[in-house]
């Protein structure tokens, strides 16, 4: 099976209080993280057989294994 990989970098959060005390970037990571919970988004990703991968499979793959 062909297939790509294409890398994005989310940094998901919960707006807290410890959040703002240590970034500034922290409305970005709420957004993040808010994004990824619209059902909308959720579809498109479903719809288009987007698959959502964490470190170490795009390690995996770096090294040339398979995803499974």
């Amino acid at each position: 099976m062909d297939y790509g990989v294409t890398e994005m970098l989310f940094h998901p959060s919960h707006e807290t209080e410890e959040l703002k005390a240590i970034t500034d970037s922290w409305p970005f990571r709420l957004f993040d993280y808010d994004l990824f919970l619209d059902p909308e988004v959720r579809h498109t990703l479903e719809e288009d057989n987007i698959e959502l991968i964490g470190w170490r499979e795009l390690r995996d793959i770096q090294r040339g294994l398979s995803l499974g």
